[in-house]
Order: structure tokens, then C-alpha cells, then sequence
């Protein structure tokens, strides 16, 4: 910091920062009291003015009276810990804010511990948005009929360190309401040699499962729809190399289809005198666009040939590129 190999008390006291040198001389007089080690965080000034954090760690030298007759010990600069610790919690708080925007929290507890410790939009659940509570407080939230999902967690935390997991459960609101969240976590290497540590985020996903919830009914009834009379929707994806089928597919494929297709299977149902002008037509579609609207014959399971009217859309990226089509029949 700029001192020879001797300095007077009041020429290093006079490079300690202005506002660490009050609680400094107090902690120090604090440890003193209590014992024989000193240890103290200030900053610095040194050789260039520079502020520098300082991890200040000192034995006392008594005298046979037992009065301390001086000090002897080492200084740490540890201003760039100080600024990776800065760092450290300035991402942290904005991934908890982030978090926060879309219903979720953090939460971490050592493995084998009991206790567990959430920091976020837990208000809803907990009423605060900063908890430490136990594992069993928690899971007495948890629907009865998801508490597994819970078990599953806390046996993943007693496996190696790089061990994850995602699961998905019901929480009890503070309102007495279940909400869905999803819970993603992984197993961390213990800090300064202690346990692992499971570190978790866990996001409220109640809207996009009731969403998903709304699709799957709009979808049977569709189904049902198309079965009354008679069609079936298709979807192809050319980059999965698969179609989807929903509605009255079974005169085609049977009573044991799945829905799924092979992209390109349908066209072997075809009948060859129409199938140059199915291919035709889709061929100019695809330089074209619009949609596709023709008449031709399939072989139905039973081997029967059944005329059936097929129209359809391409569908295309923002790139202009075909995706596949979407149509029904």
C-alpha cells in the first residue's frame, strides 16, 4: 500500500477510508474483549490513492501481565472478491426480480438439512416474499396426490453433485387455492467443503396449464366433431418427417391407430391414376401458396377405393420456407 517496512498508527489510521474507520476501531475493541484474534474488512488507500478492500486478520501479543502489548498478523486485498461478490448479488437479485415478474422464486437448502429457504413471489403461497420454513411445512401445502413429486426432490438431493431434476405440482395458495407450478432444480457442490447444496426455481405455470387445459377440451370436441361427419384434420411436419391425424381416420387405418403418420404415408393410400395430379397440385402449391382443393381416390382399410375431397394449407416460416401443411379430408 505504499508503506516501508515501519509506519506510525496515525499515518496508516490516515489511509483507512473515512467511513470505515469509526466501526473498524470499534469492532476491533469489540474483539478484543473477547479474545486474542482480530479480523476486519475496510478499505484502503493506496500507493496510487486508490480505495482497496482489505481483510484485516491480527493475534494479540500479550505482556506477562496479560495486557496486549502489540499485534501481529497479515493484510488480504480482497477488492476483487469484494467486486465478484458484488456481481454475484447484483445477478442474483435480478434473476430473483425476473423471477418475480412471472410468478417464481428461488429457493436452496443443504442436502440432508430440514430446512428450506425461498426468496421471491412466494407471497401468494406464504404471504411473505422471503420464507425459511421445513420440508414438511412445505409439503403440507402440496396436493396430497403430488407429494411424491416432493420425495422425488429431496432423493435427488442426496445423490453427487450435478444431479437435476424438473417436476410439476400443486401448491396451496394463501387463499385456500391449488396453483400449478413447475420446479426445476440441481444438486451444487458444497460451499468451503460442507454438504451439496440443492439449488431449485420454481415458476407458477397455473395459467399456462389451464390454457393447455382449455386447448385439449377444444380439441375432443373437434374430434367429436369431425367424427359426426365423417373427416379427419392432418397436420405434416416435413422436418419431423411425421403427420397427425385427428377425427374419423379409422375407415382408413383401423380400429388400433395412434394419429401419428409418417410424412408420405398417406400417399400410398392413394390410387395411382390420381396420384400425378395429387402431386401436381401440391407441387404448385408449394411454389405458389394458396391452398390446396381436389378430389381423389385412397384405398380404405378394408381395401375398398373411397373418394374423399382433401383441402388443405401450406404452412411457411417468416423466411418463406415450407414447414407442411394443415387440412382436412
Amino acid at each position: 500500500a505504499g508503506f516501508s517496512g515501519r509506519t506510525t498508527v496515525a499515518d496508516w489510521t490516515s489511509r483507512v477510508h473515512p467511513d470505515d474507520l469509526a466501526p473498524s476501531a470499534e469492532l476491533r475493541e469489540q474483539q478484543l474483549g473477547q479474545g486474542d484474534e482480530i479480523r476486519l474488512v475496510y478499505r484502503l488507500r493506496d500507493a496510487q490513492g486508490r480505495w482497496r478492500w482489505t481483510e484485516h486478520r491480527a493475534r494479540v501479543v500479550r505482556d506477562g501481565d496479560g495486557k496486549a502489548a502489540r499485534t501481529a498478523g497479515v493484510l488480504l486485498d480482497i477488492t476483487e472478491q469484494r467486486a465478484a461478490q458484488a456481481l454475484a448479488e447484483e445477478l442474483s437479485n435480478r434473476a430473483r426480480s425476473a423471477l418475480e415478474a412471472v410468478g417464481g422464486w428461488m429457493y436452496e437448502f443443504p442436502a440432508g438439512s430440514e430446512r428450506v429457504v425461498a426468496k421471491g413471489a412466494t407471497s401468494a403461497f406464504v404471504g411473505a416474499r422471503e420464507v425459511e420454513t421445513s420440508h414438511e411445512a412445505w409439503a403440507a401445502r402440496v396436493h396430497p396426490g403430488d407429494r411424491g413429486a416432493l420425495a422425488r426432490i429431496r432423493e435427488a438431493a442426496r445423490g453427487t453433485p450435478g444431479a437435476s431434476l424438473e417436476v410439476e405440482y400443486r401448491v396451496r395458495d394463501t387463499r385456500g387455492e391449488y396453483r400449478w407450478v413447475r420446479d426445476r432444480g440441481v444438486l451444487t457442490p458444497g460451499r468451503d467443503g460442507g454438504p451439496p447444496v440443492w439449488m431449485g426455481v420454481t415458476i407458477d405455470i397455473t395459467d399456462q396449464r389451464r390454457a393447455e387445459e382449455g386447448m385439449e377440451r377444444l380439441r375432443t370436441r373437434l374430434d367429436s366433431a369431425l367424427r359426426e361427419i365423417g373427416c379427419h384434420t392432418y397436420e405434416v411436419d416435413h422436418e419431423a418427417g411425421t403427420a397427425v391425424v385427428t377425427g374419423e381416420a379409422a375407415p382408413f387405418w383401423g380400429e388400433g391407430f395412434t394419429g401419428r403418420l409418417r410424412d408420405g404415408e398417406w400417399l400410398e393410400k392413394v390410387h395411382p391414376e390420381d396420384l400425378p395430379r395429387l402431386h401436381e397440385a401440391m407441387d404448385r402449391q408449394g411454389r405458389e401458396g394458396g391452398p390446396l382443393h381436389l378430389e381423389y381416390r385412397v384405398r380404405d382399410a378394408g381395401g375398398r377405393w373411397r373418394r374423399v375431397q382433401d383441402r388443405a394449407q401450406v404452412r411457411r416460416n417468416a423466411s418463406g420456407t415450407r414447414l407442411g401443411m394443415t387440412g382436412v379430408i
